[in-house]
């Protein structure tokens, strides 16, 4: 497994990627993005170790709380966008 990071005041979008995958595979991914679309794929089960969660929330005090449960519900192929949220992109 490879390390990746990011820079908290470099991240430019959070997401939830789920797919159909579950429940024997990694079907939910937390997705931390740069203003150039790279960054980080967090499996959940690596971001609820890491309370990763948690942390966006504390960091990003006006994240979609509504998509991560929306997403949390999913079965099928998504993106759900957390941060920032929908009515305040640009």
């Amino acid at each position: 497994m490879e390390d990746e990071s990011i820079a908290w005041d470099a991240l430019a979008e959070v997401s939830i990627i789920t797919t159909s995958d579950g429940p024997f595979a990694d079907d939910v991914f937390f997705a931390l993005q740069n203003a150039d679309g790279s960054g980080v794929l967090v499996p959940q089960g690596l971001a609820v170790e890491h309370e990763l969660l948690k942390e966006l929330q504390t960091r990003l005090p006006d994240m979609d709380n509504e998509a991560i449960i929306r997403a949390m519900g999913s079965a099928t192929e998504a993106r759900f966008v957390l941060w920032p949220p929908q009515d305040k992109q640009a």
